[in-house]
């Protein structure tokens, strides 16, 4: 059942994401935006690509499978599977959708616990152990990780170490602080910082990169950007008894 959602301003101006839909030729920002009216109250919905086709995208001759994998490894909706059955959740989604108290509590179970480090990003996996297999051939890039996890290559990925380890080669010795903020405000999970880490590294000026990603995302988190303080007119104070929003 397709719902009733907010959106920000601020989305139409969204760079990660036009960059992403530029990269792939999908169209991302339709898609991304009409799954939020697929998804639950917990922001969770079915990894159903065939059925979500018909509720976001019905006319678009496209493989919406591949549009949901573009999503995912760029970390705007996250991949996870419960007793066989796959289901999907947007990690943004407390930080941008006010939901009805009336709404009906989610259905679909919750993301497990380890979802971090198993069910993230295959990308960002496949980009993290390429990284740790070039500083095995000696190109320099995360040498301490390699040499940690250099027993065998199925081992655990520690992401934070790696976060830490590239971060510091991108952005300087002295980043610890930084990139506690680019994962506590922006990324949210170790893969995601380290996949953003990667980004930085592409850019002229890493360090001012992420400065001004973190400047962004501290502005879109105000509680107070765009509030009218003003007092409720009667009107609104009627609709929002009646709606259950005082």
């Amino acid at each position: 059942m397709a719902r009733i959602r907010s959106i920000k301003p601020e989305f139409f101006k969204h760079e990660e994401l036009f960059d992403a839909e530029m990269e792939t030729g999908f169209p991302l920002r339709v898609a991304f935006s009409g799954l939020w009216t697929v998804c639950d109250r917990e922001g969770r919905f079915e990894w159903r690509p065939r059925k979500l086709k018909t509720d976001v995208m019905p006319y678009d001759d496209i493989d919406f499978s591949r549009v949901l994998d573009a999503l995912a490894t760029r970390g705007f909706i996250v991949k996870y599977t419960v007793d066989g059955d796959e289901y999907g959740y947007v990690p943004s989604w407390n930080r941008h959708q006010i939901i009805n108290n009336r709404e009906a509590k989610s259905s679909i179970p919750q993301p497990p616990e380890n979802i971090e480090a198993s069910d993230a990003s295959s990308t960002r996996e496949a980009r993290v152990n390429e990284i740790a297999k070039g500083s095995m051939e000696g190109e320099g890039k995360g040498k301490g990780y390699s040499e940690a996890n250099a027993s065998g290559a199925d081992a655990p990925i520690d992401f934070e170490k790696l976060a830490f380890e590239r971060g510091k080669q991108v952005l300087g010795k002295n980043a610890g602080g930084v990139i506690n903020r680019l994962k506590n405000l922006k990324c949210k999970t170790w893969p995601a910082t380290v996949a953003m880490i990667e980004e930085a590294a592409t850019k002229q000026s890493p360090m001012e990169w992420v400065q001004g990603v973190l400047r962004k995302q501290a502005e879109e988190d105000d509680p107070m950007r765009g509030v009218d303080c003003s007092p409720l007119t009667p009107e609104q104070r009627a609709y929002a008894l009646a709606n259950g929003l005082s």
